[in-house]
């Protein structure tokens, strides 16, 4: 992953992907008591059917544990990678700008 340049690739390795979602966890604000918290869900990741999930809080998945949360997310980062996305295209999918007061900008130079 050409992660300074902002690159694309298809396949990143699994300590990449941990890293980039321990960034994603911090920013999206996973501490005890945090709607994130409360959901299981360290990314605040939208429900969309992932598996083990439920509709949770605020329209975001919840999850049964962190260990399945944390899971959902590298998903979606293995997901995004498969597509070829840039870590700039993650982040406008992940977090657009219409969406509250997200910075996908922002987000994505904190990630690289």
């Amino acid at each position: 992953m050409r992660i300074a340049g902002l690159g694309a690739v298809s396949v990143i390795d699994d300590a990449t992907a941990q890293t980039i979602a321990t960034v994603i966890q911090q920013q999206e604000g996973y501490y005890p008591g945090s709607l994130a918290y409360r959901n299981n869900n360290p990314g605040n990741l939208v429900f969309a059917g992932q598996a083990g999930a439920v509709s949770g809080e605020g329209g975001f998945a919840k999850f049964p544990d962190y260990a399945t949360g944390y899971q959902a997310l590298l998903n979606q980062i293995q997901l995004y990678a498969s597509r070829g996305m840039t870590i700039q295209q993650m982040m406008n999918v992940y977090a657009p700008t219409g969406d509250g007061n997200n910075n996908p900008t922002a987000y994505a130079n904190l990630v690289a």
